[in-house]
Order: structure tokens, then C-alpha cells, then sequence
């Protein structure tokens, strides 16, 4: 019996034991969750944050190039389109789109006759694509909406970014007063999306 009894009184230690071992558990991991949990939720807010505040800075920039006489226009470290103003959208002769590639704007102004008589489109374009990213100051000219010579240039940044200057342009035009989603020459940035509630 005393050995019988002393088995049962292991069984149950052992029973108790393993039981403790996992409620131990079980709080560990509910800790782990709720920081990780918490720690979700303050990148969700910083996440919404920075969007408010590059929508912010992307308007005040859009505000700026609006009222420069110049042609202006803003490309990303991949070379696609992302900002211009309306005196760029006038003066460089094609229709602009957000993300267009800068290839893409200079094949459209080849296939629109502004660079002439040219046997080897792409030759050309890749030409005036080492132009532009050598900043070359003499830059290239082309022909105005009002029948002046233009000088396109570029221009590097430090962020890897591009910019395009558009300069000569004789008469200014104030953009036209549309609607903000049917505008042309302005991109619209997206409303930042608020962060969906989390099921725990």
C-alpha cells in the first residue's frame, strides 16, 4: 500500500507539475501577444502618421512648382513621373500620367514629330536620356507652344530622385480651374487608409 500510495502521490505531483508548466506558458505567450500586439499598434499609427505628413509636404510642394513660371517636373529614384507643375505640362507638347517612365515621355514626344526628322527613335532617345541624367547644362532644345524655343534639362538629387526643367517658356497660363480628380496636371494623392481593426 505505502508503495501504491507513494506512485499515486508522484502521478498527482506530476500532474500538478505539468499543469503549472502550462499555465506558465500560456501567460507567457499571452505577454509575448500583448507586446506584440501593442507593438502592431504603434507602427499602425506611425504607418498613418508618416502618410498624413507625406500628403501634407506632396500639397505643399504641388503648391510651390504651381506658381513657377518655369516648367517643372519631379521623378523618383526609378525614374517615373510623380509631380509637375502646369507650365511643364504646357510647354513639353504630350499628355502626362503619375508613374509615367521618363522613356516613356521622350518615345511620346518622338512619336508626337518634336524631335524632328529622326531615323532611330530609340538611338535618340537613349541620347537625350544620357543628356538629361548628365545635367547637361546646354540641356535640349525643342520647340514652344508658342513657337519658342524651349530648353529641357535635368538635374539629379541626392535622394537618388530626378527633376526636369523646362525653361523659355514666353507666355504664363494660369492651370485651369477643375475639379481636383479631373485635373491633368496635377497627380492626386491618395487618402492615407486608416488601419483596420485587428481580431485577437
Amino acid at each position: 500500500l505505502a508503495i501504491v500510495g507513494s506512485a499515486l502521490v508522484l502521478a498527482i505531483g506530476g500532474i500538478v507539475l505539468w499543469e503549472l508548466y502550462t499555465v506558465r506558458g500560456h501567460r507567457r505567450q499571452r505577454r509575448i501577444l500583448d507586446r506584440n500586439r501593442t507593438e502592431l499598434d504603434r507602427l499602425r499609427i506611425e504607418e498613418t502618421t508618416n502618410i498624413a505628413r507625406a500628403r501634407l509636404n506632396a500639397g505643399r510642394l504641388q503648391a510651390v512648382i504651381d506658381h513657377v513660371g518655369d516648367g517643372i517636373a519631379l521623378f523618383d529614384s526609378n525614374l517615373h513621373l510623380v509631380q509637375w507643375n502646369h507650365p511643364f505640362l504646357r510647354g513639353i507638347g504630350i499628355e502626362l500620367y503619375p508613374e509615367m517612365p521618363l522613356d516613356t515621355l521622350l518615345r511620346a514626344q518622338a512619336t508626337n514629330g518634336l524631335f524632328g526628322a529622326v531615323r532611330e527613335i530609340e538611338a535618340e532617345i537613349a541620347r537625350r536620356m544620357g543628356i538629361l541624367r548628365t545635367g547637361d547644362p546646354a540641356g535640349l532644345p525643342q520647340a514652344g507652344p508658342d513657337h519658342e524655343t524651349l530648353v529641357l534639362s535635368g538635374l539629379a538629387t541626392e535622394e537618388g530622385g530626378f527633376i526636369l526643367l523646362l525653361n523659355g517658356l514666353l507666355m504664363w497660363q494660369t492651370p485651369p480651374a477643375a475639379a481636383p480628380s479631373a485635373r491633368t496636371d496635377k497627380p492626386v494623392v491618395p487618402e492615407p487608409a486608416l488601419p483596420a481593426p485587428i481580431e485577437w
